[in-house]
């Protein structure tokens, strides 16, 4: 049973990843996205048709360098933070915290309620 779970896990983490690839790679050659999630070109495959049963328009670019990409006018919202990104959102708020009268009102958990969804070596215990 705990395998299972395991391998869930394991694929919807890897279903986010490679949704946040497509967005910010509008056009990306299978290899490369089977490189990048350390998967087989087999698996990229699958995991598009999982996409695709869930909605999400993601669309076959043919060719010999062919890949995916996700449909036109399709605006997800960041679904994934890196290192860098979390930093900046973190360092760009942190001064916001009581520098105007909205954000004084703010009750302090509303500023570290991002702070799980942090990467580890950046987030304050």
């Amino acid at each position: 049973m705990c395998e299972i779970l395991a391998v869930m896990r394991d694929t919807s983490a890897r279903l986010l990843r490679l949704l946040a690839v497509l967005q910010a790679r509008p056009d990306s050659q299978g290899a490369d996205l089977a490189n990048r999630l350390g998967v087989t070109a087999r698996t990229i495959r699958r995991d598009v048709l999982r996409l695709r049963e869930l909605g999400y328009p993601v669309h076959s670019v043919p060719g010999v360098g062919g890949g995916y990409r996700l449909g036109a006018g399709t605006r997800l919202p960041p679904l994934l933070l890196d290192d860098d990104e979390a930093l900046a959102v973190v360092v760009g708020l942190r001064p916001a915290a009581g520098s105007c009268h909205a954000t004084r009102r703010m009750p302090p958990r509303s500023w570290r309620r991002p702070s799980p969804a942090l990467p580890t070596g950046i987030r304050r215990g």
